[in-house]
Protein backbone atom coordinates (compact mmCIF):
# COMPACT_ATOMS: atom_id res chain seq x y z
CA UNK A 1 0.00 0.00 0.00
CA UNK A 2 1.02 3.25 -1.00
CA UNK A 3 1.18 6.55 1.51
CA UNK A 4 2.39 10.00 1.45
CA UNK A 5 4.49 12.78 3.19
CA UNK A 6 5.49 15.63 2.30
CA UNK A 7 8.63 18.13 2.15
CA UNK A 8 10.30 21.11 1.24
CA UNK A 9 13.00 23.21 0.80
CA UNK A 10 14.17 26.62 0.25
CA UNK A 11 17.09 28.51 -0.40
CA UNK A 12 19.20 30.22 0.87
CA UNK A 13 17.81 28.79 4.02
CA UNK A 14 16.94 25.21 3.72
CA UNK A 15 13.78 24.06 5.92
CA UNK A 16 11.16 21.16 5.50
CA UNK A 17 8.07 20.46 6.87
CA UNK A 18 7.25 17.70 9.10
CA UNK A 19 5.59 15.34 6.89
CA UNK A 20 2.05 13.83 7.48
CA UNK A 21 0.75 10.96 5.93
CA UNK A 22 -2.02 11.99 3.40
CA UNK A 23 -5.24 10.37 3.10
CA UNK A 24 -5.37 11.11 -0.79
CA UNK A 25 -2.44 10.20 -2.65
CA UNK A 26 -3.43 11.69 -6.53
CA UNK A 27 -4.53 14.87 -6.08
CA UNK A 28 -3.84 18.36 -8.34
CA UNK A 29 -0.90 20.46 -7.27
CA UNK A 30 -1.24 23.30 -9.98
CA UNK A 31 -4.32 24.09 -11.99
CA UNK A 32 -4.37 26.87 -14.29
CA UNK A 33 -8.38 26.91 -15.22
CA UNK A 34 -9.05 27.69 -18.73
CA UNK A 35 -10.09 31.40 -20.18
CA UNK A 36 -13.14 31.53 -21.72
CA UNK A 37 -15.91 34.12 -23.30
CA UNK A 38 -17.38 35.41 -19.89
CA UNK A 39 -21.23 34.49 -21.93
CA UNK A 40 -19.44 30.96 -21.81
CA UNK A 41 -20.18 30.19 -18.34
CA UNK A 42 -23.65 31.82 -18.71
CA UNK A 43 -24.73 29.38 -21.33
CA UNK A 44 -22.89 26.55 -19.67
CA UNK A 45 -24.10 26.79 -16.37
CA UNK A 46 -24.80 23.66 -14.86
CA UNK A 47 -22.93 21.51 -17.37
CA UNK A 48 -20.15 18.76 -15.95
CA UNK A 49 -17.69 18.32 -18.33
CA UNK A 50 -15.41 15.25 -17.93
CA UNK A 51 -12.04 15.80 -18.79
CA UNK A 52 -9.94 12.26 -19.49
CA UNK A 53 -6.20 12.80 -19.45
CA UNK A 54 -2.84 10.91 -18.58
CA UNK A 55 -0.27 12.13 -16.60
CA UNK A 56 3.43 11.13 -16.77
CA UNK A 57 5.63 9.95 -13.98
CA UNK A 58 6.31 13.53 -12.41
CA UNK A 59 2.12 14.25 -12.81
CA UNK A 60 2.57 16.72 -15.85
CA UNK A 61 -0.28 16.13 -18.54
CA UNK A 62 1.17 14.00 -20.99
CA UNK A 63 -1.61 13.99 -23.03
CA UNK A 64 -5.76 15.03 -22.86
CA UNK A 65 -7.96 11.69 -24.22
CA UNK A 66 -11.24 13.37 -24.28
CA UNK A 67 -13.70 15.47 -23.36
CA UNK A 68 -17.19 15.05 -22.86
CA UNK A 69 -19.86 16.33 -23.68
CA UNK A 70 -17.60 17.58 -26.36
CA UNK A 71 -16.97 21.03 -27.04
CA UNK A 72 -14.35 22.63 -29.52
CA UNK A 73 -14.71 26.48 -27.65
CA UNK A 74 -13.74 24.42 -24.46
CA UNK A 75 -10.82 21.39 -25.78
CA UNK A 76 -9.20 24.57 -27.23
CA UNK A 77 -8.93 26.38 -24.03
CA UNK A 78 -8.05 23.48 -21.83
CA UNK A 79 -5.11 22.68 -24.57
CA UNK A 80 -3.57 26.25 -23.98
CA UNK A 81 -3.41 25.48 -20.64
CA UNK A 82 -2.93 21.78 -19.57
CA UNK A 83 0.57 22.31 -19.94
CA UNK A 84 0.65 24.00 -16.36
CA UNK A 85 -1.22 21.57 -14.67
CA UNK A 86 0.17 19.10 -12.61
CA UNK A 87 -0.83 16.29 -10.42
CA UNK A 88 0.66 14.23 -7.75
CA UNK A 89 2.41 11.35 -9.23
CA UNK A 90 0.82 7.77 -8.94
CA UNK A 91 3.08 4.91 -7.75
CA UNK A 92 2.99 1.09 -8.39
CA UNK A 93 3.01 -0.49 -5.15
CA UNK A 94 4.69 -3.40 -6.27
CA UNK A 95 7.84 -1.54 -7.46
CA UNK A 96 7.52 1.40 -5.17
CA UNK A 97 8.38 3.75 -7.87
CA UNK A 98 6.19 6.65 -9.50
CA UNK A 99 4.32 5.97 -12.82
CA UNK A 100 2.23 7.42 -15.52
CA UNK A 101 -1.41 7.51 -14.53
CA UNK A 102 -5.28 8.22 -15.91
CA UNK A 103 -7.78 9.78 -14.74
CA UNK A 104 -10.64 12.29 -14.77
CA UNK A 105 -11.59 15.87 -13.91
CA UNK A 106 -14.70 17.23 -13.93
CA UNK A 107 -15.03 20.97 -14.88
CA UNK A 108 -18.46 22.52 -14.04
CA UNK A 109 -19.87 25.96 -14.44
CA UNK A 110 -21.65 28.54 -12.57
CA UNK A 111 -24.12 30.76 -13.72
CA UNK A 112 -21.96 34.28 -14.56
CA UNK A 113 -18.88 32.43 -14.26
CA UNK A 114 -15.61 32.18 -17.39
CA UNK A 115 -14.03 29.88 -15.19
CA UNK A 116 -15.00 26.34 -14.24
CA UNK A 117 -14.58 24.72 -10.96
CA UNK A 118 -12.57 21.83 -10.99
CA UNK A 119 -12.95 18.29 -9.19
CA UNK A 120 -10.77 15.70 -9.51
CA UNK A 121 -10.97 11.55 -9.58
CA UNK A 122 -7.67 9.53 -9.61
CA UNK A 123 -7.24 6.11 -8.42
CA UNK A 124 -6.52 7.15 -4.93
CA UNK A 125 -3.46 5.22 -2.73
CA UNK A 126 -4.80 5.07 0.92
CA UNK A 127 -3.25 3.58 3.95
CA UNK A 128 -4.99 0.49 4.77
CA UNK A 129 -5.90 0.20 8.78
CA UNK A 130 -3.29 -0.58 10.93
CA UNK A 131 -0.39 0.83 8.45
CA UNK A 132 0.26 3.30 10.93
CA UNK A 133 3.83 5.26 10.02
CA UNK A 134 5.06 7.28 12.73
CA UNK A 135 8.58 9.20 12.10
CA UNK A 136 11.22 8.92 14.87
CA UNK A 137 12.41 12.40 15.28
CA UNK A 138 11.92 15.10 12.97
CA UNK A 139 12.59 14.27 9.20
CA UNK A 140 16.10 15.04 7.74
CA UNK A 141 16.14 17.98 5.37
CA UNK A 142 17.95 17.28 1.63
CA UNK A 143 20.85 20.21 1.14
CA UNK A 144 20.46 22.65 -1.46
CA UNK A 145 22.95 21.69 -4.50
CA UNK A 146 25.82 24.19 -4.16
CA UNK A 147 25.64 24.43 -7.95
CA UNK A 148 22.06 24.05 -8.34
CA UNK A 149 21.40 27.22 -6.02
CA UNK A 150 24.17 29.04 -7.55
CA UNK A 151 22.91 28.73 -10.98
CA UNK A 152 19.23 29.95 -9.61
CA UNK A 153 18.08 26.32 -10.89
CA UNK A 154 14.64 25.09 -8.85
CA UNK A 155 13.31 21.43 -9.00
CA UNK A 156 10.60 19.20 -7.70
CA UNK A 157 11.32 15.40 -6.76
CA UNK A 158 9.65 12.56 -5.59
CA UNK A 159 11.01 9.86 -3.49
CA UNK A 160 9.86 6.40 -3.22
CA UNK A 161 10.68 3.81 -0.40
CA UNK A 162 9.89 0.77 1.88
CA UNK A 163 8.92 0.97 4.97
CA UNK A 164 10.73 -2.08 6.98
CA UNK A 165 8.43 -3.96 9.97
CA UNK A 166 11.71 -2.56 12.18
CA UNK A 167 11.24 0.91 11.40
CA UNK A 168 14.05 1.00 8.32
CA UNK A 169 13.88 2.07 4.55
CA UNK A 170 15.41 -0.19 2.17
CA UNK A 171 14.69 0.40 -2.36
CA UNK A 172 14.79 4.62 -2.56
CA UNK A 173 14.38 5.70 -5.59
CA UNK A 174 14.60 8.97 -6.67
CA UNK A 175 13.05 11.00 -9.54
CA UNK A 176 13.59 14.61 -9.95
CA UNK A 177 12.65 17.39 -12.42
CA UNK A 178 14.45 20.50 -12.81
CA UNK A 179 13.36 24.32 -13.72
CA UNK A 180 13.05 25.33 -17.22
CA UNK A 181 16.19 27.58 -16.82
CA UNK A 182 18.29 24.94 -15.89
CA UNK A 183 21.00 24.11 -18.77
CA UNK A 184 20.52 20.34 -20.24
CA UNK A 185 22.56 17.48 -19.67
CA UNK A 186 23.66 18.44 -16.36
CA UNK A 187 23.27 16.58 -13.07
CA UNK A 188 22.30 18.93 -10.54
CA UNK A 189 22.43 16.40 -7.59
CA UNK A 190 18.91 17.32 -6.62
CA UNK A 191 18.18 12.89 -6.52
CA UNK A 192 21.70 12.38 -4.68
CA UNK A 193 20.88 14.95 -1.93
CA UNK A 194 17.16 13.58 -1.85
CA UNK A 195 18.65 9.94 -1.63
CA UNK A 196 21.11 11.00 1.11
CA UNK A 197 18.30 12.44 3.67
CA UNK A 198 16.17 9.54 2.86
CA UNK A 199 18.67 7.18 3.76
CA UNK A 200 18.63 8.41 7.36
CA UNK A 201 14.46 8.47 8.04
CA UNK A 202 13.99 6.28 10.50
CA UNK A 203 9.96 5.04 11.92
CA UNK A 204 8.89 3.18 14.86
CA UNK A 205 8.60 -0.38 14.60
CA UNK A 206 5.71 -2.16 13.61
CA UNK A 207 6.32 -5.64 13.92
CA UNK A 208 4.52 -8.13 11.79
CA UNK A 209 3.65 -5.58 9.47
CA UNK A 210 4.58 -6.34 5.54
CA UNK A 211 6.75 -3.51 3.44
CA UNK A 212 4.76 -0.16 3.13
CA UNK A 213 5.28 1.74 0.01
CA UNK A 214 5.41 5.54 0.83
CA UNK A 215 6.26 8.85 -1.24
CA UNK A 216 7.58 12.01 0.23
CA UNK A 217 7.88 14.70 -2.23
CA UNK A 218 10.14 17.57 -1.91
CA UNK A 219 9.90 20.80 -3.70
CA UNK A 220 13.45 22.81 -3.82
CA UNK A 221 12.95 26.38 -4.47
CA UNK A 222 14.78 29.87 -4.38
CA UNK A 223 13.04 32.71 -2.44
CA UNK A 224 14.11 35.74 -3.64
Amino acid sequence: MAAALCGCIAAPAAKAQVPELSHSFVRPVTFVPPELPADFGKQMAGTVFTLSLVVDPFGRVERIETLEPANPLLRKAIDEVARYWMFHPQVDRARCETEPGAGRIQLEFAAGESRPRMWMSMRADRPAAGEAMKLVGRPPVPEYPRSALQGGVAAQAYATAFKQADGSITDIKVRALVSRNAPPGRDWGFERSVRTAMAQYRFEPDPGVQPICFIVPFAFRIDR
